[in-house]
């Protein structure tokens, strides 16, 4: 009667390896978390070399179940043996080497980066933040796993105005009005069977492609009003649209302008700007979303606010934010010499009765050579 099923029991065993689990991650105190693979030799598993942080801990064989309680539910094991104790054999990723820290191997960053390069000073990544220099965005990409490029040499601007781009790009403002350089083509075929369009600028072009050539002679952004040459007196109720798309007026100039009022908004556009209405918004998309609503066009005409000189503050990376908070404090403290001696005077701003009050705190550090003379 029990018989079969025990039969069934000890096949379903025999097809099942008996061996370890192979963990992705091992702590300094021998603590394996994140199970890699289960049913494993310790062999198999420190033969691989793609990093210096695995473990192997015994086990018994594992079924589907007790996979599942690893993966799932167990987050690390404390008997488990690390794979590597030396950098012998590590294969680390590119831009990375292999380093003792603490006695145990770990891939740090090491990108490879010329004196060259580094002497280039400043730049402004792609993800529109400052760098000190080449070294530091590529260090910056290994630690946070991330692919930024250079846009152009030199601090982050708010506008093309003063970019000065690499070989073989132009710079052009983005809908929040920020400036970017990108490879863009300023010679196009000749037309034989011109398809004319018309642009906002009143410009009527033989092709999509010279309205591109143009935004890269001009460095501006061109948008396509409507099919066809520009009409003088165009309006809404005579110009046809392709579909999904929504006929606006141009508050400027009162030509109608064709827009795709069903794209969706990016979400990297985050910062305020300021429309050629006068007013400001949160994002571009508020900006969009008002001209689809209310029927008039309206763009970016800088980045920031509308009432403030300033644009859109630049991103720049924690490391030199928390550099510029401490040259800042430094500049706060001041020493002043009197006939008694210093006085360090340490200025903050304090939070009393609602309102934001710089305070003074004096501390007196007496003057050596007016200590001498009282001794004598």
């Amino acid at each position: 009667m029990f018989s079969g099923m025990f039969t069934n029991d000890v096949k379903s065993n025999e097809n099942e390896f008996k061996g370890g689990l192979c963990w992705a991650n091992i702590s300094p105190s021998n603590t394996c978390s994140t199970l890699y693979r289960a049913n494993i030799t310790q062999e198999d598993c420190c033969r691989r070399t793609f990093s210096p942080s695995l473990g192997w801990s015994p086990s018994e064989f594992l079924t589907n179940g007790q996979v599942f309680y690893w993966r799932a539910l167990m987050r690390d094991i404390s008997n488990c043996h690390r794979c590597h104790n030396s950098c012998a054999n590590i294969r680390c990723a590119p831009g990375r080497v292999c380093r003792m820290r603490k006695g145990v191997p770990k891939c740090v960053c090491r990108p490879r980066c010329t004196g060259e390069l580094r002497k280039r000073g400043a730049l402004c990544g792609t993800d529109s933040v400052n760098y000190k220099n080449y070294c530091h965005m590529l260090k910056r990409n290994c630690r946070k796993n991330q692919r930024t490029n250079v846009a152009y040499f030199g601090k982050c601007k708010r506008a093309c105005k003063k970019v000065k781009c690499l070989a073989g790009t132009q710079c052009l403002e983005d809908q929040n009005g920020l400036p970017h350089c990108v490879r863009c083509r300023s010679v196009c075929p000749v037309v034989t069977n011109p398809n004319f369009v018309c642009g906002d600028d009143q410009v009527s072009y033989p092709s999509v492609c010279h309205v591109r050539a143009a935004i890269c002679v001009h460095q501006t952004s061109i948008r396509i009003a409507y099919g066809g040459r520009c009409r003088e007196n165009a309006t809404c109720s005579d110009t046809m649209c392709p579909e999904n798309y929504q006929c606006l007026v141009n508050r400027n100039t009162l030509q109608p302008l064709c827009v795709n009022c069903r794209m969706k908004c990016s979400p990297m556009s985050t910062l305020p700007v300021c429309g050629t209405d006068g007013v400001t918004y949160d994002t571009y998309c508020q900006l969009f979303r008002t001209a689809c609503e209310s029927g008039v066009f309206i763009t970016t005409k800088h980045s920031g606010h509308c009432n403030s000189r300033k644009r859109a503050f630049n991103k720049t990376c924690k490391k030199c934010r928390r550099k510029r908070r401490r040259k800042h404090r430094r500049r706060q403290q001041r020493r002043y010499k009197t006939s008694v001696g210093y006085y360090k005077v340490n200025v903050y701003n304090a939070q009393k009765s609602g309102k934001s009050e710089r305070v003074l705190k004096l501390r007196i550090i007496p003057d050596p050579d007016s200590l001498s003379r009282n001794i004598s």
